[in-house]
């Protein structure tokens, strides 16, 4: 009969030591702003190694476009960009909530975003879904609706003066000047007035 002690100290010197791998850890990214998920998603569209981008080819990164220029794709749909053609006039808000509620709610202005221009290319869109530029972010309305807009203050300024010129002239808001040389203590200056280094008294 086999000893049972052998057979254990058998398989014992059998058992060969296994090496222990370094296993990298999963690291976390929190995600606390806009700006982070923005930078996050930069990131994870960046080429995944320095041999990726030693191997790009050099690209002319010179750009006179302004900043604040419309994308290329929205301009076919802008009226201002196709002499009245496009169906909506595009306008960039500041970036703030008190400026933003203002466009929106008391002026009408929609936000762009992905659900009403979803063939729009990807790079356009922010992490929020809007497109931004700096500070400012851009809105858009119907071309009737913002030229409306667009006209209001001068049409406004307009009738305020018309109905000052409409007013009685007597306590109006308007001065008229008394252009009589002949009467005494009007605006004309009496046919003798003499002005200091400039005499134009006609002898």
């Amino acid at each position: 009969m086999a000893n049972p002690t052998k057979q254990v100290e058998k398989v014992q010197a059998d058992i060969k030591p296994v090496a222990v791998m370094d296993v990298p850890t999963p690291s976390s990214t929190v995600i606390m702003t806009n700006q982070d998920a923005y930078l996050h998603e930069r990131m994870k569209s960046q080429p995944a190694s320095l041999d990726e981008i030693a191997r790009m080819e050099v690209k002319d990164v010179q750009d006179t476009r302004n900043r604040l220029d419309l994308p290329p794709y929205l301009k076919p749909l802008s009226y201002d960009h196709t002499q009245g053609k496009g169906q909506f006039i595009f306008r960039w808000i500041y970036n703030k909530k008190q400026a933003v509620d203002h466009a929106t709610v008391v002026k009408g202005w929609f936000l762009v975003n992905r659900r009403y221009f979803p063939d729009a290319p990807a790079h356009l869109w922010s992490a929020n879904g809007g497109i931004e530029e700096g500070d400012a972010i851009l809105s858009f309305m119907r071309a009737e609706q913002a030229l409306a807009l667009r006209a209001a203050p001068g049409k406004r300024s307009l009738e305020l003066v018309k109905a000052q010129l409409n007013k009685p002239k007597e306590g109006g808001a308007f001065y008229e000047a008394k252009l009589d040389a002949d009467v005494d203590g009007q605006d004309f200056a009496p046919p003798d007035a003499f002005q200091e280094g400039r005499n134009f008294k006609v002898s």
